[in-house]
């Protein structure tokens, strides 16, 4: 396989020292190059497979070949026994680039302050704000400059995050006021006069704290109000300035007690989110250790407060109300609920001999207040006996794999998870505080269905430029890390595979370009399913369905 990679540009130029790899689509195989001086790339002796062929340079956005765009799938190239592929041709981008300066209140420039960079995704008709990978520090240096680069091409939200850190230096400042200097004054006076005498000395005034806000561009404090930043491919938009603005802020402290009130035994792990944080991982979330604890430099707002006990998975869980005071709360730890199961193989082949090697997790959905903390993941005893324990109010879903597997493409594969005639691998198992959780059969099988065809055009030519979509005819098993939608893409013949989805009723789309994680996206879903094909997967079944563009409304 032998090509060549060229930088886009009003005039191409060979792309040297960029790295290129092939990666098979089914097998753990893989092989890298580094393009020569004409931006030349070949591998010899490449078993016969379908590969994804890729190209990265630093300050470029990653090329997949026969991918419509930077970020999207790539086409699979399919190389059969003894054949030559030339001519393998991918174009990298330059990335966009944001920067800006970050000042203080005095207009000094502001060191080691957060850059977030968020991008909007379009799902259903409704757009919404993700964090966007870049390349470069995300903190402002020495000059208070950040310089974000290797965006692709769109529309980006930037917001400083002075205070949502882990380390409260910046976030528990006393701003001197009119009432402390008229303090000093009088307590200077009271020292002065008290020599010989016994003035008392004045009280102080309340010690109020104020923190760096966190602000969006172009400063404001309100996500709705922040201005949305264009960028073309490889254009570098300058003059991001921002300044930062002090507001006051509070202290929440409480204690974590057991139920009879005593200390906790273990250490518990408290933590402090907003609700409805827009998926910022730990931005906006403090994170703290022991009891008594406090949180310093809480801006005015809600927020939920989780204690955790890894040790013995004991929770505890409450909202808070900052306004225009300190908060102490009291959290009384509650034991994690549990559930026990058992796994089972039902199939031709001999079950796996040590089935302490398959892994069992219950990922969380939706937890009360915002937080999501997933539960420990498990791994059955010798007889298939396993339990989940630490769980907290809230949805959750089961999944189970055997391990150095790829994902629909072992041996054995999830079959179910039943709690009752509930599978919670596909519909989530809600749990209340003290209600009861049903025992869980966890079954795998050795007959994974496989949805295989050729996409074509109307000519009967292979048609590679698509994103095939498989999904549920069941609305309600979608959703995000659904096991019953899948996305791929026909290799170079025109074919497509996809392994190991449940049994049941699908539909399947061809489309042009899928833009992220939409095909995830419920009424994204919605939309497709009048362009869509009928199809059932029965157990163990190996459908063949070909697709014609033209059979496509």
């Amino acid at each position: 396989m032998s090509g060549l990679v060229t930088i886009d540009g009003a005039e191409a130029r060979a792309a040297r020292g960029t790295i290129v790899t092939i990666n098979h689509t089914d097998h753990l195989y893989a092989d890298t190059a580094v393009t020569d001086e004409q931006g030349r790339f070949v591998f010899r002796d490449v078993p016969a497979g379908r590969y994804q062929l890729a190209a990265e340079k630093g300050g470029y956005l990653t090329s997949r070949f026969g991918a419509p765009g930077p970020g999207r799938a790539g086409t699979p190239i399919a190389i059969t026994d003894g054949q030559q592929l030339t001519g393998l041709a991918l174009k990298i981008v330059k990335g966009s680039v944001l920067t800006g300066t970050v000042r203080d209140p005095d207009g000094d420039p502001a060191s080691g302050v957060m850059i977030s960079v968020k991008r909007f995704v379009s799902g259903g008709g409704v757009r919404r704000l993700v964090e966007a990978g870049s390349d470069g520090s995300s903190r402002t240096d020495d000059r208070g400059v950040f310089r974000l680069y290797g965006l692709p091409a769109g529309e980006y939200v930037l917001q400083v995050l002075p205070t949502l850190d882990f380390e409260d230096s910046l976030s528990s400042l006393h701003q001197t006021t009119t009432a402390d200097v008229a303090w000093g004054r009088a307590l200077v006076s009271s020292q002065a006069a008290g020599v010989g005498g016994s003035q008392p000395a004045p009280s102080p005034p309340p010690a109020g704290t104020v923190g760096y806000a966190p602000v969006y561009f172009p400063n404001t404090l309100q996500q709705s109000a922040a201005a949305t930043i264009a960028v073309g491919p490889g254009e570098e938009r300058s003059g991001l300035d921002f300044t930062l603005s002090l507001r006051p802020t509070f202290r929440v402290s409480g204690t974590v007690t057991a139920q009879n009130g005593s200390a906790p035994s273990g250490s518990p792990h408290l933590y402090l989110v907003e609700p409805g944080v827009d998926g910022g991982g730990w931005f906006g979330v403090k994170e703290r250790g022991g009891t008594p604890f406090t949180f310093s430099g809480v801006a005015p707002g809600s927020y939920a407060i989780a204690a955790i006990v890894d040790e013995t998975r004991m929770w505890a869980m409450t909202t808070v109300n900052v306004s225009n005071q300190d908060q102490s709360v009291s959290l009384t730890l509650q034991p994690g609920m549990s559930t026990a199961g058992r796994v089972v193989f039902q199939g031709t082949r001999p079950a796996p001999t040590d089935l302490t090697t398959v892994d069992i997790a219950v990922s969380a959905l939706a937890i009360a207040g915002g937080l999501v903390v997933e539960p420990l993941s498990t791994n059955p005893k010798a007889d298939g006996t396993f339990a989940v324990d630490g769980l907290m109010p809230g949805s959750y879903r089961l999944s189970a794999y055997l391990p150095g597997r790829q994902a629909g493409k072992s041996d054995w594969i999830l079959r179910s998870a039943m709690v009752g005639d509930q599978d919670i691998a596909d519909f989530p198992l809600e749990v209340r505080a003290g209600a009861e959780i049903g025992k869980v059969t966890v079954t795998f099988t050795d007959r994974p269905t496989e949805l295989s065809g050729r996409l074509q055009d109307a000519s009967g030519r292979a048609a590679s430029d698509y994103f095939i979509i498989v999904f549920s005819a069941d609305e309600r098993t979608w959703g995000e890390r659904s096991r019953r939608i899948a996305q791929t893409r026909p290799a170079s013949d025109g074919r497509y595979v996809v392994h190991g989805l449940p049994p049941g009723e699908y539909l399947v789309a061809a489309l042009t370009d899928v833009e992220g994680d939409e095909w995830h996206d419920t009424g994204f879903l919605r939309q497709l399913k009048a362009t869509t094909l009928k199809t059932t997967l029965g157990e163990g079944e190996r459908k063949i369905l070909d697709i014609r563009i033209a059979g496509l409304r």
